[in-house]
Formats: structure tokens, C-alpha cells, sequence
């Protein structure tokens, strides 16, 4: 299970995260071609010229801060939830190392950060998305996988390893959906699927799966009857969810 894993550090200053993608930049000393040049996809990270880009969370699916149901549906006078939307945001940046008490967030999202912190993480990538953004797992520098180097480009993520991660945390704590991309192993998607499992059934506040409007159907988003056909809740169900 080959992954590339880069260090560099996340940022939010002037930026508007919803809690499944966030900012992020290379250290000087990973600036090498190899970091960049992914020609499995056919694809290229974004990388702006301040080695900037964004990283998608593999594996999770948050409610979006800025999706306006009404410009897909006229008829539909709704948001997706934005309480739930921005508390899986804020526990996002908490996981990942931000102090989140010095934030302050403008009427569209946008987050000024007076602090400026910049939090150093890892990146465990194996695929770029249409919007040029990395799709990985992210970690807090101690509980990483070792980096990759120019010798050894792609680096082994064990299952284990990837419950470590910001992604498996979110999951545990019913904050965001379980949404894999194609590029996901399955031994991780599965190992994923009944950490989560196990973690939701003995959750008092099941997060999404609770509070979710049943009656606005959005794209990529399960509702309750997905949940019930996957007997996600019963013990001895089976250990693999669909994509969503």
C-alpha cells in the first residue's frame, strides 16, 4: 500500500476550510521534483509558487459550510447543517494541532487566524483530484509514518498506521460521513470501516448520523436508509460500506 508522505505544515489565515480539506505547504526541504510529479493519474498537485496547495481527506466526507441546496434546487429553501458543518470543521483543526480560541471567522467562513500558526503535519498521499488537491491522510508529526525520501519515493501505510491519522479520529467521532475515494486500498477502507463502527455504536451524540435532515437528499451524502442497509449500527455486520 504505497503512499507518498510529505512533511510541511497546514495553515488557515485567510483560508475557509470545511472539516475535510485544509491548506497546506511543503517545507523548503522537500521541494523536490519527485514530490510533485505524480504520474500514476496523469495528474499534478496544485502547488502555487509559494508550494502551496490543499489536501483532501481521504475517507471522510464533512457537511460543507459554503453548499447551497437552493442553487441546485430553487425549490428547496435549505443549507446543509451548519452547526454540525462547522463543529466537524473546528474538531478538524483542534486534531490537527490549531488553538481554536483565537480564530475568528467572517460571515462567509473565512478564518483570520491573529496567531498565525502554522502547525507542522505529515502527508500520506496516493492520488490528486480534479481540483489538483492532494488526497491523503493526515497526520500529527508524531504519529506519522516515515517520510519518503528521493531512494524510496512510496512508503508502506499499514492499517494500523492509518487509524493514527486526523481522518480516523474525525470517523470516531461521528462527525463526518465514511466516503472513500477509488485510490483507497481496501485493506485500509476495511480496517477504517469497523474501527468506525465500533467506535459509533457507543457514541452518546452519533454526530451526523443523528442529527442529518433526512428530507434534503444531497450528492455524496448518505441518508438513514443507507445506514440501515449496511447495518452499520448491529454487531456482526459485514465489514465493507459502499462508496458513497
Amino acid at each position: 500500500m504505497g503512499y507518498r508522505v510529505i512533511k510541511g505544515n497546514l495553515t488557515i489565515e485567510g483560508k475557509s476550510p470545511d472539516g475535510d480539506t485544509i491548506a497546506f505547504y511543503l517545507d523548503e526541504s522537500e521541494r523536490k521534483d519527485w514530490v510533485w510529479t505524480y504520474t500514476k493519474k496523469g495528474r499534478f498537485p496544485k502547488f502555487n509558487k509559494k508550494f502551496h496547495t490543499n489536501v483532501r481527506f481521504e475517507a471522510i466526507d464533512a457537511l460543507e459550510l459554503h453548499y447551497d441546496v437552493k442553487k441546485v434546487w430553487p425549490v428547496v429553501e435549505s443549507h446543509q447543517d451548519l452547526e454540525l458543518a462547522k463543529k466537524a470543521r473546528n474538531r478538524m483543526l483542534e486534531l490537527c494541532g490549531f488553538n481554536t480560541d483565537v480564530i475568528e471567522e467572517s460571515d462567509s467562513f473565512t478564518l483570520s487566524d491573529p496567531s498565525n500558526q502554522e502547525i507542522s503535519a505529515v502527508i500520506a498521499y496516493n492520488g490528486i483530484d480534479t481540483f489538483g488537491r492532494l488526497i491523503g491522510f493526515v497526520f500529527n508529526e508524531n504519529d506519522a509514518p516515515p517520510l519518503s525520501t528521493e531512494e524510496q519515493q512510496e512508503i508502506f501505510l499499514s492499517p494500523e498506521m492509518a487509524l493514527k491519522s486526523v481522518n480516523a479520529k474525525l470517523l470516531r467521532e461521528g462527525l463526518v460521513f465514511p466516503t472513500f475515494y477509488g485510490s483507497l486500498y481496501p485493506e485500509i477502507r476495511n480496517a477504517l470501516i469497523k474501527d468506525y463502527k465500533s467506535a459509533i455504536m457507543n457514541l452518546e451524540d452519533k454526530g451526523v448520523w443523528d442529527k442529518y435532515q433526512k428530507e434534503i437528499i444531497l450528492p455524496r451524502k448518505p441518508v438513514i436508509s443507507d445506514i440501515e442497509k449496511a447495518n452499520l449500527f448491529h454487531p456482526g455486520a459485514s465489514d465493507c460500506i459502499s462508496n458513497w
